[in-house]
């Protein structure tokens, strides 16, 4: 059985002078073997030997987020579980004139740290595409993980867990870790090290419960300082992500979208993730986008929806547009109808972020802008 459900494949790169490395999985036993063979007269430390991963997925640039792209021999020999073979003291590999096997345990793919996006993970359920596997964990990052894929996850591929974090901190800063119970729709709390909060516009912290901008008191050492231009994100002792969020009780963290997209809607004040997640609760949506529009007053909200059915009939879209708005009524409170626009697909990045500003751009008919990151 596969331990994952996508082709592998690993590329050696700036091998050192004499050294030849190779590599086979089998998809039916869900091992991998690599093989070393050191023809020069001195050892080679395995440290100097960098492999590059990649996964033939529907996107390879970008819909798995593979941490630590370039991966060294070492700590890849440190996870495998057979015996070391000989000719390996567990830190060279030695000039011989055949090959030095390593060969990994069960399932040992599992040593490749990789984390769909939500959107991948979206796209599996809305297309039905499970099936069985060795995994057991299965990473999230990118956007929010809402709750009815976080349980498509779970029940048809592997456990979720589920992180945030951005490009400037280096390293995730909220998370689920598995110690701790999971709430799906919610990220998880700060981990070691880290101290965030959800804060109004002057940056005075706010109850439990009340939508407001995350910010983070510590992050982890990767952080970025600074930047080129001397504006970054630190101000008042705080580092301002950019998100809204909302803490509960048990100081869980819910990511409700980004600050510049939220909608403001008659008197109610909504994250995109915000509504997408409660859209993505009904039945018969599959993915879903929200924005919003300017108005007369405040902005209309717009939501962009892609049916589980992949051919709805036209005769039956207004029928199903009354129901998302009654649904989204229902979940959100008291607020102007929405307009329900049906799409085959969603705009994405490469990564499987939405790109809310070319719909946007549809909509009110103005240039859509770069589209050089959109996927193909």
């Amino acid at each position: 059985m596969s331990t994952l459900p996508w082709d592998l494949w690993l590329v050696p790169e700036n091998l050192p002078a004499g050294l030849d490395c190779t590599f086979r999985y089998d998809p039916a036993a869900g091992t991998l073997a690599i093989t070393l063979a050191n023809s020069a007269s001195a050892p080679i430390a395995p440290r100097d030997v960098r492999l590059a991963a990649e996964c033939d997925t529907p996107a390879a640039d970008g819909w798995l987020w593979i941490h630590g792209r370039y991966m060294q021999m070492d700590s890849l020999v440190q996870n495998f579980g057979a015996p070391a073979p000989e000719g390996y003291d567990g830190r060279f590999a030695r000039p011989s004139g055949d090959g030095v096997t390593y060969i990994s345990r069960d399932q040992a793919l599992l040593w490749l740290p990789y984390h769909p996006s939500p959107a991948f993970l979206a796209a599996l359920r809305r297309h039905g595409e499970a099936r069985p596997t060795g995994l057991r964990l299965v990473g999230s990052v990118g956007e929010a993980l809402h709750p009815e894929v976080w349980h498509w996850a779970r029940d048809h591929l592997a456990w979720p867990l589920d992180n945030w974090w951005q490009t400037e901190l280096g390293a995730p800063a909220l998370a689920t870790p598995l110690a701790v119970p999971a709430k799906p729709g919610f990220v998880g709390v700060p981990l070691p090290g880290v101290e965030a909060r959800v804060v109004d516009e002057r940056g005075e912290v706010l109850p439990p419960g009340a939508k407001g901008h995350l910010v983070l008191l510590r992050a982890g050492p990767a952080q970025m300082v600074g930047s080129l231009n001397g504006e970054g994100s630190w101000r008042g002792g705080l580092y301002w992500t950019g998100d809204l969020a909302v803490m509960d009780e048990e100081g869980y963290f819910q990511i409700l979208g980004r600050t510049e997209e939220m909608i403001k809607v008659g008197e109610a004040r909504l994250g995109t993730a915000e509504v997408e997640a409660v859209l993505l609760s009904h039945p018969q949506v599959a993915e879903a986008a929200a924005l919003g529009l300017p108005g007369p007053e405040g902005e209309e909200l717009v939501v962009f929806v892609v049916p589980r059915v992949k051919a709805l009939p036209e005769e039956l879209k207004p029928l199903l547009a009354e129901k998302l708005k009654a649904h989204l009524t229902k979940n959100l409170g008291p607020i102007p109808p929405p307009r329900v626009v049906f799409a085959e697909r969603l705009p994405r990045t490469r990564s499987g972020k939405i790109l809310r500003r070319l719909l946007k751009a549809e909509l009110l008919g103005q240039d859509p802008g770069d589209t050089s990151g959109l996927e193909e």
